[in-house]
Formats: C-alpha cells, structure tokens, sequence
C-alpha cells in the first residue's frame, strides 16, 4: 500500500487507487510526481471520461432469448477446472474470457458512501458461487463481517501461511481511528471461509484445513455471546478422504453446513459413494456446540443423478425451518432442492437438463444426444450445451419461495484430445428463476452496452491469467430481501471499454438491481463503484476499480436498511490466479443501503432526455453545442467513435440553469460519423456527428 498522506479513511481509499495506478503505469519515466500526475489526468481524460453510464432499463418479463453476437469474439476457450484448496503453495493459472452481446443504457445517481472493513492479499474468494454467509447485523446496528484473507508480504514466498477467515466490526474500521485485523481467527491455516451468528449470539466459522493425507478437515472457529476467546474444532465426518470448500446458512440456533468431498487429481482425494465430488449435507441444532446430521446425502444428488461436482458449486440458504441448495455445476443439473421441515425430507425442481447424463469429459456425444442443436448456441455451434456458469446463488423470499440467479454459460467438449473441454467466455446475462414460475428462466442483468452500439466492446488479451475463468460477463450474485416481498440481487459484471493500460484487460463494477413482483420486473441496476466511492458524480476512482465477489445480508432490516460489500482493488481479474504466489492488497468494502426500495425502484434516470443542438453538422474543424439547462448541474460532453472509445471530452463543471453555447473541436479528429453525448446532472441527451474536416 502506498501511503503518501494522512488522509481521512475515504480519502485515503481513493488516494490508494489512484496512486497505485499512477505508480504503475507512470513510475519507469524521470518526470517530476506533478508531471505524472498532469500525465495521468490528461491520459484518463481522453480515454476514460465517457464511462458514466452505469445501468440498464428495467427489464419487463423477459423470457430468456440470447441478445445479438458477435461472432469474431465468440471463439471458445479450453479450461481445466482448478479445484482450488488455497491451501495450495502454487496456485493453478486461469484462462481469460473475452466479449460478447448487447444491453441498453440507462443512468443511476447515488449519494451512497463506502467504507473499508478491512484487506487481503490474497484475492480469491471462492473458485465459483460465492458464500452466501459471511455478514451479521447485531441489534445494536453494528455489522460484523468475514471474509478470506493473508497479511503475507508481497513475494515472500510462504504461501500464504496465514491465510483463514479475517473477521471486523462496523464499530472498529468505522471508528474515528479504523482498525483492521491482520491475522486470521482459525488456530491453523484454512481455506474458504463462512462467517455466521446464531440467533442466540453466537459467532460461527467454517472452513476446510488439513491435506489428503490423512484426510481434509471441515473446522470450525465459535465463539459465544459475550466471550473474548474463539474455540477451534472440527465437525465430525467418516468420509475417507474429508471434505473441502463449504457454504453454511443460518436459521435461528440451526447451522447447515454443504461441502464436497475431496476430488482425485491434485487434491488427492477418492470417488465417494459412486461421486468424484460429492456434496454432503451437516446439520447442528446448538449453534454449532454438537451435530445431529453427518454426512447427510439430500436424495437425487447423488450418483443417481450426477458424476461428480466441481467446487463452490452449489449454494444453501435457510429461513424459518425451510433449507434450499442450489447446484450450478456447468457439466451436471442445475437444480433446487428443498427441505420444509430442517433438511429431513426434501424435493426438488430441475433448471437446466443437461441432456447427456453423468457425461465424462472427452468421451465425446452427438447432436442427437443433445436433442437437436440450440438455435440460440454462439457461432451457430452444433455441439454448444446451454449451462449455468458455476457462479449462482439462492435465496429464500418472506413467503418461503426459493429464488435462485447464476451466470449464463455455453460449453462444448467436441476435441476429445485436449486436456480439458473448452467454454464461451462471451456468454451475457444473469439468470433468474423463481418457485413463484417454476417452469421458466428470465434474464434479470447484464453487462452494460454503455455506447448503445449493439456490441459489448470487451477487449481481453489471449494470453491473460488473472480473468475469472469460467464467468459469465455478469454473475456472482448475492440476495436480500425484505418483509415487503422486494428481493434485491447484487452482482458482478465486466465493463466495456474500462481496461488496464498495461493489460488491456477489463474491469469489473459491482452492481446492485432489484424487483418488487416476485421477478416479473427488474430495475435500473446502480453501479456500486460509483456509489461506494464517488457519491454524487462518477469520477477516476469509480472507473478503475475492479469489483468482484458481492455479498449481501439477506435480511433488510425494517428500517428498510440493506447492507452489503464486495472485494475491490486497482488492478482487474485476480492475482492470485496468474501465478502460484503473486499478491495484490485488494480492500473488503461495506456499503449499508438506506431506504433501499425507494433508492432501487423510484431512483431512475432515464437516457436520452437532455434537448441540445448540434450546428454545423456535419462538422469542419469545430461545432456548437446550444442547451438550454433545467437546473445548475456539473455537466460534461463526450465524442465517441464507432467503437464507443472516448476520442475526445470537454468538461464544463457546475454549470447554471439557463441557455450555454459550448465549442467543441473536431479538428483533430478523422473524417467519419461520431457520437455526442452529453450529460448534466441526472440527464444525458446523445445524438450523431459527422466530422467533414478539410
């Protein structure tokens, strides 16, 4: 971390960003600090300055229908699935996704506040759906949070000795002097932790420790109401070889606790009751002093129905005696299942059908096993299999209903010789799915078409490591829901035209969106980014940070209050995933949403509503820009090319209400047809501008 200043705890976050990107990109010259800063200024004025849009029109019951492709980005990509322990000294490298379809524009304006809860350097939280339970509201009003987290010095070659379960409190990192933890809680070093308090105040851990040999561990770390110490323990198993990457839910004093067998290969583990991978189900009635389910296998998942799980594959949520997992593993059922009396009998409901059963990777299959080709597959691929993209989550609704949101995903596995089978990373859009309308699949969010060209212009090198392998361009969701029946889901997305200058790779924002009618509607997401960090305006700060990893307390209080966070840092995909040992300080921000449904539901702004003229048009050398502003606004103007790139931005600040004539210059600009956008406060008018310089 790059301390320059004594700053306040916002200030300083943003002087992090901004100083660790000016230090990356401007550090080899021998120019003075205020010139590279002058550099760096200019240098994101000219390419950065048109991503302010951030949201996208309501989407009105949208049954699930692919949006335009683009077919030179939609070559597939081969992947191996990890398995990550993190427990490992070597980390297995990644392969990057690319781009892909459409959305439409539309603004949000949120006066929302971030704040730092704490750090990593070790940046992966989890190898696919992310834990559902890792946040508590007390009723005091203070906010606990847990994550995955390692103090270790960057390249000091220890593996990430001290990697386990970080856990802050709202009173500390917000107090008038933060604190932050450094250390772990766990006695040992442990993998994919869950952070939970029991209705009885009890505060709870989960993760996995150990090896293969003898076997891997589910610990626990607990810690009564009103006790200082954590007692450390593990939750009793007889499976040979243990079990890894858990997800827990609370419901009162009940804990749940679904894990997976360890997998063969490099985990070392054992097919398990016909299951490479097989999820097992722990349940403890005492806030997790002793446990009456071990083991348990819910019934259809199991080898009946599946060959084997990935990890972090699966979800679990429960509330009022009701218990739901969800599987989103790419090559076997997406599926819910549901218990109604505490995990004794269950149902279950199937999403996506993967037509070949238990299929075993390069044994190959035909287009008549799949029951004809998709109409809808990437590159008209007669072998793509329409899936989920291993990152889902679920939720249970104040009715008992189960919702469920994982990433759209297209696979294939036609070369049976490679070592693997391959993916489309360009696949947009998160699905939704309700018991409400069990029988259909709606698409909820996307990844933002900000220039409105019918194209996502997502430019990711070919040989990056460090992109989330496997995503979605818009996935990792996180539920909440209130007493009123709204349901709110936030996300992860990758943004177009927002890229590292030494990478060329994207950047993610984190988004939050929401429906009141059981996901008939959804609407206008907000871009979290710009909310946690720019309150009122979208700045430098907002556009290069890299959001990933949501979470959400799934409970809205009755003050209407929803309180969230995700894993934020200067530098986009993961560090952890480009090679074995590589750390990068990423930073855990809280955000606590007041008034949440009036923000998300009545907080609108819609495009295209600010009136200008453009004369002359087409333009030579210059063109006047005439508006007449309804009320004193900051406001700005953008030329963009058909690629939606920013070629040219002219700021004006807070200007007043009433008529401006404002000069823009095109005379370095080539000959050919561009995009005006301009925006004043809450509105933003675009038209078309064609350059006919001499």
């Amino acid at each position: 971390m790059y301390t320059l200043l004594i700053l306040s705890r916002e200030e300083s976050h943003y002087f992090h960003f901004l100083t660790t990107f000016l230090l990356k990109n401007f550090n080899k010259s021998n120019k003075s600090m205020m010139q590279k800063i002058a550099n760096f200024t200019l240098l994101v004025a000219i390419l950065v300055g048109a991503i302010t849009a951030n949201a996208q029109t309501a989407l009105v019951r949208q049954q699930l229908t692919l949006p335009k492709q683009n077919a030179s980005q939609m070559k597939p990509r081969l992947i191996q699935p990890a398995n990550l322990t993190g427990l490992e000294d070597v980390q297995s490298t990644g392969t990057p996704q690319q781009s892909v379809p459409t959305a439409t524009v539309a603004f949000r304006n949120v006066d929302q506040l971030g704040e730092v809860a704490g750090y990593t350097n070790y940046d992966l939280q989890s190898n696919g759906t992310t834990r559902s339970t890792r946040m508590h509201v007390w009723p005091n009003g203070d906010v606990s949070m847990g994550w995955t987290g390692s103090r270790q010095p960057e390249g000091d070659g220890n593996g990430f000795s001290d990697r386990g379960t970080f856990v802050n409190y709202r009173s500390n990192w917000n107090a008038a002097t933060p604190t932050y933890p450094n250390t772990r809680v766990e006695n040992e070093r442990t993998g994919f932790g869950n952070y939970l308090v029991t209705e009885d105040g009890t505060e709870f851990i989960v993760s996995h420790a150990g090896s293969a040999t003898p076997k891997y561990r589910l610990h626990t770390s607990r810690r009564a109401a009103g006790a200082t110490t954590w007692i450390d323990a593990d939750i009793p198993s007889n499976v040979p070889k243990g079990s890894l990457w858990s997800h827990a839910a609370v419901d009162g004093n009940t804990i749940y606790v679904l894990a997976l067998t360890a997998v063969t290969g490099a985990i070392g583990g054992t097919v398990y009751r016909g299951l490479d991978g097989h999820p097992l189900l722990w349940r403890s009635s005492d806030a997790g002093a002793t446990w009456d389910i071990i083991d348990g296998v819910i019934p259809g998942l199991d080898s009946s129905e599946y060959r084997g799980l990935s990890s972090d594959t699966y979800s679990i949520d429960a509330r009022d005696g009701v218990v739901a997992v969800g599987i989103f593993d790419t090559w076997g059922d997406t599926k819910i299942f549901k218990s109604s009396d505490k995990g004794v009998n269950w149902t279950s409901t199937t999403l996506i059908d993967i037509p070949m059963e238990k299929y075993l990777f390069n044994t190959g299959y035909t287009v008549d096993d799949l029951g004809g080709a998709d109409p809808n597959a990437p590159n008209n691929d007669s072998l793509a299999v329409f899936t989920t993209d291993n990152g889902g989550t679920v939720h249970i609704d104040v009715l008992g209903n189960v919702n469920a949101w994982f990433g759209r995903m297209y696979v294939q596995d036609e070369d049976l010789a490679d070592a693997g089978w391959v993916y489309y990373p360009g696949q947009n859009g998160l699905i939704y799915w309700g018991e409400n309308d069990p029988e259909s699949l709606y698409l909820s969010a996307f990844s933002q078409d900000w220039n409105n060209n019918d194209t996502l212009d997502i430019d990711l090198p070919s040989g990056a490591a460090s992109a989330l392998t496997g995503y979605g361009l818009a996935s990792m969701p996180a539920a909440a829901s209130d007493e009123d029946g709204n349901i709110y889901v936030a996300y992860s997305a990758n943004v177009e035209n927002l890229y590292d200058l030494e990478t060329s790779e994207n950047y993610r924002h984190t988004y939050l969106t929401g429906t009141r009618d059981f996901g008939q509607n959804w609407a206008n997401p907000i871009d979290l980014q710009y909310a946690a960090f720019t309150p009122g305006s979208d700045t430098v700060t907002g556009d290069f940070t890299d959001a990933v990893f949501p979470q959400t307390y799934k409970l809205v209080g009755q003050d209407g209050k929803l309180h969230m966070s995700f894993q934020i840092d200067s530098d986009p995909g993961l560090a952890i995933l480009v090679t074995g040992n590589q750390t990068e300080e990423s930073s855990l921000v809280y955000v606590g949403f007041e008034n949440i449904s009036t923000l998300v539901f009545t907080n609108e702004i819609k495009p295209n509503t600010l009136d200008f003229t453009v004369s002359p048009n087409p333009a030579q050398g210059q063109t006047l820009v005439t508006v007449n502003l309804e009320k004193t606004a900051d406001t700005f103007i953008e030329l963009l090319d058909l690629n939606g790139r920013v070629v040219s931005r002219l700021e004006q600040g807070n200007m007043s209400a009433g008529k401006h004539a404002l000069v823009l210059s095109t005379a370095a600009l080539n000959n050919g047809l561009y995009i005006l956008r301009m925006r004043s406060g809450n509105v933003m008018g675009v038209k078309k501008l064609m350059v006919a310089n001499r």
